[in-house]
């Protein structure tokens, strides 16, 4: 429980960027979740040779283009 409740506290910055796309907080904490996830997911393919033969800085801008259009239409 101590640490959902500090890893909530860090994401507060995440969280109040989310929630300037008219989200509540109960949404914005979920679509932070949704980001980690996905970054999360990112950073091990890239750590396990995945991403070698691609551009992975163009791969990650545009998953969190991506993520921030799927906000926008919501």
């Amino acid at each position: 429980p101590e640490y959902a409740v500090s890893t909530k506290a860090a994401a507060a910055p995440v969280i109040a960027v989310l929630a300037s796309y008219g989200l509540d907080a109960e949404q914005a904490y979920v679509a932070a979740l949704e980001f980690w996830s996905a970054i999360h997911g990112f950073v091990l393919l890239e750590m396990t040779g995945v991403m070698d033969d691609v551009d992975a800085d163009a791969v990650f801008s545009d998953m969190v283009l991506r993520l921030s259009v799927g906000l926008q239409k919501r």
